[in-house]
């Protein structure tokens, strides 16, 4: 009998929901898709691999890259994967198919051609690897044609089917013939991911191609599992990335937020740490909708979500609808201080659009389906008559960046060590008044000065520094806050992010606030015991600054009444935030279904 047409057809688009643009990311120098590619060339069962995009603009750079690397190419509907797989099938003439994803680069060649010898061995319709055995394999399975044209005609309206193809044959095996794959013990590993979804994903393999040495595309599997095996931290690099559902719809949120000099930025900072945890732990897309000012675009960029720039020559609303629609959003979460009216976002929740805003006064807050909020005294004061959707206010609900959801140890200094962090921009320069406070002080103090990516007082701050007696330690761009808070006695801050943060972290802080407003907020902190709130910059003198910050130095029993307050903010408040999000998207989504029906 002639060997069946074997087809190793990848799954790719440029357009993924939670990484866009993955296969095409360097991995050990070279795109995730060519170490695919590569890997399934090896195949000695394999006859032909292809690619199966979309037919969609934003695929034509793949496309590209595909006919420049001499791969057949099939384009097919944008939102139907199954679609894709049968167009690509019929059109290659395949007895058998090798299902394989776009995100999986350690694909295995020796275990596939195995795979697809059992297949014809035993004439069955799908081949899986044996059930209960957990291993490092992901990304590919053998099907035959048959099998795909049934669940072509069965499976298409079912997510399982048009999303996951195979998926639809482990939701009902009872129509199908399956077949299972010893797995090699050396293969045989529990809690690995080694697909990519996220830019937590390319780091893990990105470090498993460097402690091995392995060139581009030749990572042996065995190897890679012995190597976690010996060094199980490793894998807690992406342990916190979970899996999609395959039962589940995409979602996608589009989270519209600014940063930069005027405004600060910890609005982007607090809706990263949501973003990170939508994308890692719930398998939710993100898009970042932003005006074009820096810094804030290049942090949402390095943080490695796709974002859409706002020019300020359109209406905001116009460029807003325009984008949701366009993207097909489901959810939209503000965070925002613009003029940005509350009747299109009414309109918006009314067309399906799930809508979430954090700490908003404005109007826009009653057109909301979730409002977070911190318990400050401004929240109650509001009117909330029209408001149909859920309040959360509490400490529990302050969204903050992954590092902050442990309390630092208090520090055993000779000399106390205060740390000078006045937020992103500072924009009324704080941070000089602090050291200029600092340098009245009566008792020794070591100081730190912490300065954001857009500081705009660095010529004041050089004209100072030679006029201080004290010992000053300048740090800018701090990726990691606690560790460069490890040693902090007392922390002097804006409020802001910041306050939260180091409330989270148990340092006794004194805030001083920009505005009126943000000293109410800042009372909530000061009148729960986590921080001493000075008020409005403006009235306070430097000589009161300093007065504090001494009798604090010099009162072991407030510092640590105050780190014992802090137990009220655990750091956690995003992947709260996140969960709370998805579960009434999800309820929503639901609903829109069955109505639908």
């Amino acid at each position: 009998m002639a060997k069946p047409k074997v087809a190793a057809i990848i799954q790719a688009r440029m357009g993924s929901t939670r990484l866009p643009g993955k296969v095409l990311m360097p991995l050990a120098g070279k795109p995730v898709l060519w170490h695919i590619v590569h890997r399934l060339r090896k195949c000695r069962m394999v006859d032909v691999v292809a690619i199966a995009t979309s037919a969609g603009i934003q695929d034509d750079l793949l496309a590209l890259w595909a006919t420049e690397a001499g791969i057949p190419l099939i384009r097919g509907p944008e939102d139907n994967v199954l679609e894709r797989y049968l167009l690509a099938a019929r059109q290659l003439n395949a007895d058998i198919v090798v299902r394989v994803t776009g995100d999986a680069p350690l694909v295995d060649s020796a275990l596939i051609d195995h795979m697809i010898e059992l297949l014809i061995e035993k004439n069955a319709d799908y081949c899986t690897g044996e059930p209960g055995v957990l291993a490092i394999h992901e990304g590919f399975a053998p099907l035959t044609r048959k099998a795909l044209e049934k669940i072509g005609k069965e499976g298409a309206s079912e997510p399982a089917g048009r999303e996951h193809v195979d998926g639809y044959i482990k939701q009902h095996p009872e129509q199908f013939s399956i077949v299972h794959v010893p797995i090699p013990q050396a293969h045989r590993i529990a809690g690995t991911r080694v697909s990519v979804d996220t830019p937590a994903d390319l780091e893990f393999l990105g470090l498993l191609y460097h402690e091995l040495g392995a060139d581009a595309g030749e990572l042996d599997v065995a190897e890679a599992v012995a190597l976690l095996k010996r060094r199980p931290e490793l894998l807690s690099i992406n342990a916190h990335v979970q899996q999609k559902d395959m039962t589940a719809a995409n979602k996608l949120v589009v989270i519209r937020c600014d940063g930069h000099p005027e405004i600060g930025l910890g609005h982007v900072v607090r809706c990263l740490a949501i973003a990170r945890s939508l994308r890692d732990r719930q398998g939710i897309g993100i898009v970042f909708a932003m005006a074009e000012r820096s810094p804030g675009p290049d942090m949402v960029r390095e943080a490695g979500f796709p974002i859409e720039l706002f020019d300020g020559k359109r209406n905001e609303f116009l460029w807003l609808e325009e984008l949701l629609a366009r993207r097909c959003a489901n959810g939209l979460l503000l965070d925002i201080r613009t003029d940005l009216a509350a009747a299109p976002i009414r309109d918006w929740r009314r067309k399906g659009v799930h809508i979430a805003v954090l700490d908003d006064g404005s109007e826009r807050r009653l057109c909301a389906d979730l409002a977070f909020y911190p318990p400050v005294p401004q929240v109650n004061e509001m009117d909330w008559t029209d408001f149909t959707g859920n309040r959360l206010i509490g400490w529990e609900w302050i969204p903050l960046s992954a590092g902050f959801d442990r309390k630092l140890l208090p520090p055993e200094n000779q000399i106390p060590q205060v740390v000078i962090t006045m937020g992103g921009s500072d924009p009324a320069g704080l941070s000089l008044r602090g050291l200029n406070a600092l340098q009245r002080l009566d008792v020794p103090v070591n100081a730190r000065l912490i300065l954001g990516r857009s500081f705009a007082h660095g010529s004041q701050l050089a004209q100072l520094l030679p006029n201080l007696d004290i010992p000053v330690t300048i740090l800018e761009n701090v990726s990691n806050m606690p560790e460069a808070l490890a040693d902090a006695d007392l922390v002097v801050a804006s409020f802001g992010v910041t306050a939260y943060e180091m409330a989270a972290l148990g340092i006794p802080t004194i805030l001083l606030s920009l505005t009126d407003d943000h000293a109410r907020s800042a009372s909530a902190l000061h009148q729960a015991g986590m921080a001493l709130s000075l008020g409005n910059h403006v009235d306070v003198t430097e000589g009161q600054l300093a007065d504090d910050i001494r009798n604090l130095l010099i009162d072991p029993k407030a510092l640590s009444t105050m780190r014992d307050a802090s137990a009220h903010i655990d750091g956690k408040g995003a992947g709260r935030i996140a969960d709370r999000l998805n579960e009434s998207l999800s309820e929503q989504l639901v609903k829109q279904q069955r109505s639908s029906k």
